[in-house]
């Protein structure tokens, strides 16, 4: 289901139905939804003219189908924080050649795949067009990006597993082991509540020296698929974020002293081996 007042804007827009698939078609120009978008499980198909071509979705998006934006251009989830969830992804292009772009801006897209092995599938693609995005630092190739990165300092976007967090809902979206989250993160917040602090640290140690296949959701905040000291100095040196730190820092008890970033690395470089050791203890013995 499409809500009945599409867009506005110049230029001309229609919906066109074909195999029971709803597809928006911006002929001409530059158009924003201003109504909830409702995506039927057949999915809905995003056709724009050229690589100029924008549109923006300023609501919410629920889906029990994919989205899939057709040809080249620009859809931009436009800023509120919100969630998109739907089943699958598709951009025109291909690995290291997208040639459409997908803005989340500070949004969380949720992909709900059916099954573990579906989800491993979905991710080589993900991950590639997300670093399209972000083009060197630059955050605005194509593929998914956030136009918001640059001037908010210390964030990136983040490709979570949830069978990393078993989060049973997010930003209001209900999903389970089987979802992928992608949203723009601070640096170091593993767990995507905002905060860097002890439960992501527990979460990189529970990955310590993971060599492959790691996301942002097991401590790899580099990109890289590892875990490992890059990624523990990215920690570190935002350690103890929180939107309400100031509000901690002045109700914490005179003279007691939060770690500054570097004691912190030193200290957990010495502790990361034992916490590692005794992982393998417990798993010995459980054998």
């Amino acid at each position: 289901m499409l809500p009945a007042r599409l867009a506005t804007g110049p230029g001309s827009l229609s919906l066109d139905n074909f195999n029971g698939a709803a597809t928006i078609n911006v002929t001409s120009g530059n158009h924003v939804i201003n109504t909830p978008l409702v995506i039927a499980a057949n999915g809905l198909g995003i056709s724009l003219p050229n690589a100029n071509a924008t549109l923006s979705l300023n609501a919410n998006i629920t889906s029990s189908g994919g989205l899939g934006l057709l040809t080249a251009g620009k859809l931009l989830i436009l800023p509120g924080a919100n969630a998109a969830k739907i089943t699958e992804l598709s951009l025109p292009g291909s690995t290291n050649a997208w040639t459409g772009q997908l803005d989340l801006t500070n949004n969380a897209l949720i992909v709900q795949s059916t099954s573990p092995l579906n989800k491993s599938g979905l991710v080589p693609n993900l991950k590639n067009q997300i670093l399209s995005g972000k083009n060197n630092g630059a955050w605005d190739g194509n593929g998914i990006t956030s136009s918001l990165i640059p001037s908010t300092p210390n964030t990136s976007l983040a490709l979570a597993d949830n069978a990393d967090l078993h989060l049973t809902s997010f930003r209001g979206k209900s999903l389970n082991d089987n979802a992928l989250i992608i949203v723009m993160a601070h640096n170091g917040d593993a767990t995507l509540d905002s905060k860097v602090d002890a439960l992501d640290l527990n979460i990189l140690a529970a990955h310590w020296q993971q060599q492959s296949g790691a996301l942002w959701s097991a401590g790899d905040f580099t990109g890289d698929g590892k875990v490992d000291a890059l990624d523990l100095n990215v920690l570190a040196a935002n350690w103890q974020f929180s939107s309400a730190l100031e509000a901690l820092a002045a109700a914490l008890p005179p003279g007691m002293i939060v770690p500054e970033p570097t004691s912190l690395l030193f200290l957990v470089a010495a502790w990361l081996p034992l916490w590692s050791c005794r992982k393998r203890l417990r798993t010995h013995y459980r054998g």
